[in-house]
């Protein structure tokens, strides 16, 4: 008996073995022409490697890649793909797959939408040594669920996005819904990791070379940047997509080697940490800002106390008419005796026009507010009404965390989604050699509040670097034994 159980286990090791054998494959396209690489794709089974030859070609058409394989150049500035549209080459692999692209110079594009896209939900993908020369758009466009890592790349950007971000479909909930009703996870594999990456950008082209929306979770480190910044999108202009939801940026390299830029790192919501990062010619390590104080959104409307979306404490704080003159930006009341900047970070109505901002001073019978770079500022005439109202936190803000879950379009519930206080942490970042910090850019985002400047997160760990992806091969998917 124990012998035919021996026997019975080395058959079906055997047959294991060659069944992994038989679908890790490596198969050569004859050249780097799109027929040629999209023929030896046919071909190629999950787990499979597809070689692409040293070359120059043109790619006219889009790729696009739905199994579980490796796409291999024979390294950048050896296989060199120019396209002549945008989306050139589609990752579209499905978990539990995993799948890498490596080794090619990506150059040229026409569209809007970037050269590399991924939608994939896999959760282990890798893209890596490549390099972009020059690309019209973006260089890779992420989206979906899934996350993985892009590493040791080249991007070089002449007033062009690197990467763009979205977590748009997160546990299979639109719009980065999902994401935003999901807990964080700072310190794991759930975010797509961009590191050990260099980005240069031509000198007086200034670009974000990262951008995100839509739940976008990730995480920049170990990365060096010349003449680029970070920023995030809201839940404001985008439309319907949500605000980036997290991101963890350490340990970065930046400079800037024409004239000084303002703002390294602009962030427009969600929550995450900021330390290590060391920078030089810049002015601001990071600005906290709130579109939605000025202007009034599409979907989402204003945060000035009368979207439902937003904390609204409902009370009307005092009401009257402009009594000077016409085309004012400065409202004017003779008749009130107000305590100086007691109104700072309410919102101020215009009731005739109906046009809202958010209020950044006051003098005992004069109210100042913030500028609208979108649509014109409030402006007042004699006789004019007003309302001050008051909304804090808004929907999305920075410093804010999970919530409940919206859906649809438009939105529902309509109502605040309840999201909880989280954070931004700052430390151990310099510019210049001095200690940098975030500033706000709204009455709505203060300090000891919504951010903390020179102090860790506390429980706060980084994950584990470098990424497990660069030192493992990709897990393969598993097959029942035959």
């Amino acid at each position: 008996m124990l012998k035919c159980n021996k026997w019975l286990l080395m058959f079906l090791s055997f047959h294991f073995i060659c069944v992994l054998e038989v679908h890790a494959a490596t198969i050569i396209a004859s050249s780097c022409s799109q027929y040629d690489v999209q023929t030896a794709i046919s071909s190629a089974s999950d787990r499979d490697t597809v070689i692409v030859p040293v070359g120059n070609c043109t790619w006219t058409k889009q790729i696009l890649i739905s199994k579980g394989i490796t796409l291999e150049g024979a390294g950048i500035d050896k296989t060199v793909i120019k396209s002549t549209s945008d989306k050139i080459l589609r990752m579209e692999v499905a978990e539990p797959k995993s799948w890498r692209l490596t080794g090619f110079t990506f150059t040229g594009d026409t569209g809007a939408a970037g050269i590399v896209i991924v939608v994939s939900t896999a959760k282990n993908w890798r893209i890596d040594h490549l390099k972009f020369d020059n690309p019209v758009t973006q260089a890779i466009n992420t989206n979906n669920s899934g996350y993985g890592l892009i590493d040791h790349c080249v991007f070089n950007l002449n007033g062009t996005i690197g990467i763009q971000m979205r977590h748009s479909e997160w546990n299979g909930k639109l719009y980065g819904d999902g994401s935003w009703a999901d807990a964080l996870y700072f310190g794991t594999e759930k975010a797509l990791y961009i590191e050990d990456n260099t980005f240069y950008v031509a000198e007086g082209k200034m670009e974000n070379v990262i951008d995100s929306v839509g739940g976008a979770r990730w995480v920049f480190r170990n990365n060096t940047i010349i003449n680029g910044n970070l920023t995030t999108h809201g839940t404001e202009t985008t439309g319907r997509d949500r605000s980036v939801r997290s991101y963890e940026i350490y340990n970065n390299t930046f400079n800037v080697t024409g004239s000084l830029y303002t703002t390294l790192i602009q962030l427009r919501g969600g929550t995450g940490v900021i330390f290590g990062n060391t920078a030089m010619n810049y002015k601001t390590l990071a600005q906290a800002v709130s579109f939605r104080d000025v202007h009034s959104f599409n979907v989402w409307g204003a945060c000035d106390g009368t979207s439902n979306f937003d904390n609204n404490d409902g009370f009307t704080y005092d009401v009257g008419n402009h009594t000077s003159g016409n085309g004012e930006s400065i409202l004017t009341n003779g008749i009130k005796n107000w305590q100086v900047n007691e109104w700072i970070g309410y919102s101020l109505h215009n009731t005739t026009t109906g046009k809202s901002s958010i209020i950044t001073s006051n003098t005992t019978m004069t109210i100042s507010v913030s500028p609208d770079p979108f649509n014109g500022d409030l402006i007042w005439n004699n006789g004019d009404g007003y309302e001050i109202k008051k909304s804090y936190p808004c929907i999305d803000q920075i410093g804010r965390s999970t919530g409940n879950l919206l859906s649809s379009n438009p939105p529902v519930p309509i109502e605040w989604p309840q999201q909880t206080l989280e954070p931004v942490y700052e430390w151990n970042n310099t510019i210049n050699g001095t200690d940098a910090d975030i500033v706000s850019g709204s009455p709505h985002i203060q300090e000891n509040r919504d951010y903390y400047n020179d102090t860790p997160k506390p429980g706060y760990t980084p994950y584990t670097y470098p990424h497990p992806l660069t030192v493992t091969p990709n897990p393969p998917t598993m097959l029942p034994i035959q």
